[in-house]
Order: structure tokens, then sequence, then C-alpha cells
């Protein structure tokens, strides 16, 4: 049965984004009989967990939930290409993309001197 890949958002931006379209896609390969809908399982139960802490009062901790949820936006396209590459008979190559994408957005929202505070690159002087 061929497995229809048509609709799938491949590039989600979100946990909420990739939540649905990490859904569509198992769906549709269970509906199949294909195996690979076990793979797919994995993303689903972290991509609903990570919705579900979003929509808590405190995050469950996590102080930064709209990175929390790019990130697992960046992941869950990984696991939609590697997918999507595989039902097309394309070589599945790993690269770090995601986790390299990750690192680079954590950076730009977070430079160090708001990690430091703005006189924690210098070294206190006060006192000498």
């Amino acid at each position: 049965m061929r497995i229809t890949t048509e609709n799938i958002n491949w590039r989600p931006r979100t946990a909420p984004e990739a939540l649905e379209a990490l859904e569509l896609l198992t769906e549709r390969l269970r509906e199949a009989g294909d195996d690979r809908a076990v793979f797919l399982d994995v993303y689903v139960v972290i991509t609903r967990r990570v919705v579900e802490v979003m929509h808590t009062e405190d995050h469950d901790g996590f102080l930064e939930p709209e990175w929390l949820s790019e990130v697992t936006g960046l992941f869950a396209e990984e696991a939609l290409i590697a997918t999507r590459n595989s039902l097309h008979g394309t070589p599945v190559t790993l690269q770090p993309r995601a986790a390299t994408r990750a690192v680079r957005l954590w950076r730009r929202r977070h430079p160090v001197h708001r990690l430091l505070g703005r006189t924690g690159c210098r070294p206190d002087t006060r006192g000498r």
C-alpha cells in the first residue's frame, strides 16, 4: 500500500505543529502496516509531553517554553524528513542539523551578557 506524504508539514516550527505532523504521518504508516510508525512513536510521545508542559502554569520548571517548543519542532523535522526519505528510497544520512540549529537558537536568545549580567564579563574591581 502506498503511503501518502501530501499535506504533512515537513518543517514544523513549534511543538504543536510537530505533534500534528508526527501524528498524521504515524497514522498513515500504521494504516499501511508500515513498521516505521514505531520510530515516530518515540517522537510523538516526547512531543505530546512538551505540548502538555507548555500549557501548564509553571511550564514544569522550563524557563524557556518557547525555545523548548522550537527545539522540539527542529528535532521532529529531522525525524519526519528521515522517514520521508526512507519512504521515497532516498538514503537517510545522519546530520546533526537540529542539534546545531538548537544551539544557535539558544545563543541568539541568550547572549553572554544576559547569562552573566551586564557586568559579569568584567572582573569586579571595586574596593581594590
